[in-house]
């Protein structure tokens, strides 16, 4: 017969490797875990993804086109028209943009919010990251990020982690990148600058609007010449 003591013992031993065994369960099934909106992204048909890709790039096209005239311009693309291009176009002729580790992106557009989302592939088994944030234009050309949360499936990745990689990744491609905070959250501002085919022209990014599912861009283009002849003209209306 066991002595009660070592009963004791057993039963503690065993309820901490119970513990253990669930603990690494449930760890395991959250970096397993795969959000919603990336199965039906995923599960989406390749010929309805060519169809949006198309639609996708009518629209840049049309952008495109805008940016070269004088005046105001605007688009406006759709959730699963920014996936059908992830899908489609991005690895098909773009596919030296991605890093090797990271396949299959799209994106969540929900209120304000955009979720970036993609399975990384390095590792004991492929998981999901996802790094949700908010886009505007904190003044003309800078484009705003205020990161928001990083998960790996459904756990949670250090903010400093992202930091870094993303500052990272601003030297390699030597983007104008600097960091502010917003509420307890950093907020990335991205110099961006547009130039168009005619060097005599001034392209401003003013606006950018993130929701019902949707992104929209605004801005106008100016002559360069124009520009100048306008602060010739108001320095020597200072000097009379």
């Amino acid at each position: 017969m066991v002595p009660k003591r070592y009963r004791l013992i057993a039963t503690i031993f065993g309820t901490g490797v119970l513990l253990v065994a669930l603990s690494l369960l449930a760890g395991y099934l959250s970096l397993r875990h795969v959000p919603t909106f990336y199965r039906v992204a995923m599960a989406t048909p390749a010929e309805e993804r060519k169809q949006l890709s198309d639609a996708m790039i009518r629209q840049v096209t049309g952008l495109s086109n805008g940016l070269r005239r004088d005046g105001e311009w605007s688009a406006k693309f759709s959730e699963e028209q920014i996936n059908g291009w992830l899908a489609y176009d991005l690895p098909e002729n773009h596919g030296h943009n991605l890093p090797t580790s990271l396949i299959y992106p799209c994106v969540r557009i929900e209120g304000d919010t955009i979720t970036l989302a993609g399975q990384y592939t390095e590792g004991m088994f492929p998981l999901v990251l996802r790094l949700s944030f908010q886009a505007s234009i904190s003044e003309p050309n800078v484009l705003a990020l205020r990161l928001l949360n990083a998960r790996a499936g459904a756990m949670p990745i250090p903010m400093a982690r992202i930091l870094e990689k993303l500052s990272l990744l601003a030297r390699k491609m030597d983007a104008d990148l600097r960091w502010s905070t917003h509420d307890g959250s950093p907020v990335a501002l991205l110099r961006i600058e547009p130039s168009g085919e005619d060097s005599d022209q001034q392209i401003v990014v003013e606006q950018v609007i993130v929701g019902e599912g949707h992104l929209s861009v605004s801005g106008h283009t100016d002559e360069v010449s124009s520009i100048a002849e306008d602060s010739t003209g108001f320095q020597d209306q200072v000097q009379r």
